[in-house]
């Protein structure tokens, strides 16, 4: 590093911490990244992820949902009524359950979704981009093996386990990422 370039001593300060923190600034690069892509659009990141989970696998109940976009249980219901507010989701009660509330995108949800594809393909890209194509599905990988121990823990929480075997036998899941493993 050239100790006289006051730029590449700050940036290297910047980037000298644990790996929590680097964790943590990288968070803040991915929502930055988000918030430009989908400038205009009214939706934040927790939406936008609950909303495309829906599109993928409607009629998952709530706490399935927010496990498989990645969202907290307490802020799932907040999410889920503002996108019923603005008319991408609408809930429905389990005819089977009825303490379990159904969630199914509307037409405006699902044309929401394929309309920012692009803007969604261009934030991994922009993120990636600075990695060599070989290191960038390494660091997937490695991300996915850091979080496997939580979100297996997190699965055991789910309750509404019917509607999870009928989740899991579908043959569209796109599962070419993350292999499936023996148990």
């Amino acid at each position: 590093m050239e100790m006289d370039d006051p730029l590449e001593v700050l940036t290297a300060l910047a980037l000298d911490g644990p790996a929590p923190y680097l964790v943590r600034r990288l968070q803040q690069h991915v929502t930055a990244i988000f918030s430009e892509e989908m400038e205009g659009y009214d939706i934040t990141g927790p939406q936008y992820g609950t909303l495309a989970v829906v599109v993928a696998y409607p009629n998952l109940d709530q706490n399935t949902t927010a496990f498989l976009a990645g969202v907290e249980r307490t802020t799932m219901v907040g999410v889920i009524n503002r996108l019923v507010k603005s008319g991408l989701l609408k809930r429905t009660t389990s005819k089977s359950d009825k303490r379990l509330r159904l969630l199914q995108p509307t037409e405006a949800g699902i044309r929401f979704v394929h309309k920012v594809r692009g803007s969604v393909q261009r934030m991994s890209t922009r993120l990636l981009d600075p990695l060599p194509a070989e290191q960038r599905a390494a660091l997937c990988e490695t991300m996915r093996e850091l979080l496997r121990d939580r979100v297996r823990k997190e699965a055991t929480q789910l309750r509404d386990w019917a509607q999870i075997r009928q989740l899991l036998s579908r043959t569209d899941l796109p599962l070419s990422s993350t292999k499936r493993r023996p148990r």
